[in-house]
């Protein structure tokens, strides 16, 4: 069973109707992890524009879906946890 058919199954069996916020809130985070696995890594700057239209014109400050790798993405976590 897929995790969009695990997560409709949990809905119907509570009574409600599977709307898309409902399913949206259903769907657990390895699901949302998984999305920005490296099989993905291609389709990303195709849609990101698409999938999340209020997100920051600027695309490189998100390293770790571009880079390839974890270094540049802990380097921006830290600047960011002690930007205070």
């Amino acid at each position: 069973m897929s995790a969009i058919q695990f997560a409709k199954a949990a809905i119907a069996q509570r009574g409600k109707a599977s709307t898309e916020d409902i399913l949206t809130a259903e769907l657990r985070f390895g699901f949302w992890t998984s999305l920005l696995d490296s099989r993905y890594e291609i389709m990303w700057p195709k849609i990101i524009a698409d999938v999340f239209p209020r997100m920051a014109t600027r695309i490189d400050r998100f390293p770790l879906l571009y880079s390839g790798g974890t270094k540049q993405f802990d380097a921006t976590a830290e600047n960011i946890l002690n930007s205070n």
